[in-house]
């Protein structure tokens, strides 16, 4: 949940506030270029560092879920999803339902 937040926040930073705030050359308070698509623009220091931050969140964030997942599976037993198990009717008759 927390790193699908974050996530968020990183669109929210790079879509939003970032691009709407960028310079279009380097001025005193925004210095630091970014290039999106082949088009550099400025934004400031601060805003480069979170932006930064929040796309390593994000590069860490993927794999380290998948391993979690992996690992309560295989090592805890915890299934990922009850709603995927096969109904099996141990009168023999066929699936409720079924035609």
């Amino acid at each position: 949940m927390f790193y699908c937040l974050a996530r968020v926040c990183y669109l929210f930073r790079l879509l939003g506030r970032d691009i709407r705030d960028r310079s279009p050359v380097p001025t005193a308070a925004q210095n630091e270029p970014i290039t999106d698509h082949g088009k550099t623009v400025y934004i400031t220091h601060d805003q480069k560092v979170l932006r930064d931050e929040l796309e390593l969140f994000g590069f860490v964030g993927i794999p380290s879920v998948l391993v979690c997942g992996l690992l309560l599976h295989f090592l805890a037993g915890v299934e990922p999803s009850q709603r995927h198990r096969r109904y099996v009717n141990v009168s023999g008759g066929s699936r409720p339902g079924a035609a």
